[in-house]
């Protein structure tokens, strides 16, 4: 990495239906990502006739033409190896390539190139799943990202960025209400140095771990 390019980090959500990207800037300033003009992209896809595959408001749009081809949630199809679009069956990690390849065109259209990227996942995901996304960050162009956890980014967030101080060895309660699933609670804790986790634990390499306590479906 470049001079000019230290200090950069980039954040994205790739969500069941919406896709969010938050940006630093060296002087630890965050700025949402505009992807079309907004903080906040439909994570849909469209397949047009020739091939091509339309992500966010463009999908949406497109997909009143012909709603056979278009999937409204590809993160839902992750165990899927395919989606039948139309006629055609395309990979799933493709679908979930071209949203990430959005947010990387907006990215470099913002700061003139691909920052430093941390890419978040359900904790409950397991290695296949999680190297669908990594592999989906791969074909659309991104360096190496590192995956961390959702409760572990958003106890990043609160300590860091809100500026909310965990004590070493306290631990944040994180509620997730997504649109297909509620998730609570999970714990994420300050570890202050290492230490082994048992299971359901995820590590990270800036002292904290998160914990799974339950979760429930709520249907879509």
């Amino acid at each position: 990495m470049t001079e000019p390019q230290q200090g950069f980090a980039i954040g994205v959500d790739l969500g069941t239906s919406n896709t969010v990207a938050v940006v630093r800037w060296p002087d630890g300033r965050t700025r949402p990502l505009l992807v079309d003009g907004a903080p906040i992209m439909p994570s849909g896809v469209f397949l047009d006739e020739h091939g091509r595959l339309h992500v966010g408001r463009d999908a949406a749009r497109l997909a009143g033409l012909d709603p056979s081809r278009f999937e409204p949630n590809p993160k839902r199809r992750i165990d899927e190896p395919t989606v039948l679009l139309g006629d055609r069956e395309i990979a799933t990690v493709d679908l979930l390539a071209a949203i990430l390849a959005a947010v990387a065109r907006a990215a470099v259209e913002a700061v003139g190139f691909l920052p430093t990227a941390v890419l978040t996942y359900p904790a409950a995901w397991g290695t296949h799943r999680r190297d669908v996304l990594a592999t989906a960050a791969r074909r659309a162009g991104w360096p190496p990202v590192m995956l961390v956890p959702e409760p572990v980014a958003a106890a990043r967030y609160f300590a860091d960025v809100l500026r909310r101080p965990v004590p070493v060895g306290s631990a944040l309660a994180v509620f997730d209400f997504g649109v297909g699933r509620s998730t609570s609670p999970w714990s994420a804790t300050t570890t202050g140095g290492s230490r082994s986790s048992g299971p359901g634990v995820w590590k990270t390499s800036a002292g904290w771990t998160s914990t799974r306590r339950s979760s429930s479906t709520l249907g879509s």
